[in-house]
């Protein structure tokens, strides 16, 4: 058997568990936005201003998320002979926090994009009104994933 408790576990391997959180976070939004601008590629591909801002937004996202994720991981990375403990107290670490508005401004920006671009083609597609209308409300089914976390990051916050 072995001689740790979990608080044990969780306290010697907390600032690991950290580091590669906030390294890959953005590589993981990343990819995750990508996924969804080739899934739109791929239905509204008969659209061609569709097709442009798709591949537009694709390489900005991608290229955008690129860097913020090879900027993360040079300031979080521990330099030789320095704990990580020490490392993330210290200026470099502290540095990432001040590049989380415009990270988050450049990512709501995306996001937008996102949910704009399938709803003005949704409008151009030859369906009867019916149709139309049940795949309106299957990509806005995002904002209400999206409003319930916020709602609820809110409350939190004003606790």
């Amino acid at each position: 058997m072995w001689n740790i408790t979990l608080a044990q576990f969780l306290a010697n391997n907390f600032v690991i568990t950290g580091y590669i959180m906030q390294v890959t976070a953005s590589a993981t939004l990343g990819l995750i936005k990508l996924t969804i601008f080739l899934f739109y590629a791929e239905i509204f591909w008969v659209l061609e201003w569709c097709r442009c801002v798709i591949y537009i937004g694709a390489s900005i996202s991608t290229a955008f998320y690129l860097s913020i994720t090879i900027v993360q991981f040079y300031f979080m990375t521990p330099r030789p002979g320095e704990s990580m403990a020490k490392h993330f107290g210290g200026n470099m670490a502290a540095r990432v926090t001040s590049l989380s508005i415009p990270t988050t401004s450049v990512g709501l920006a995306i996001d937008i994009l996102l949910l704009i671009v399938p709803l003005l083609a949704v409008f151009q597609l030859r369906l009867a009104k019916k149709k139309k209308v049940q795949l309106l409300l299957t990509f806005l089914i995002g904002i209400l994933y999206v409003s319930d976390h916020s709602s609820v990051a809110l409350s939190a916050n004003n606790e």
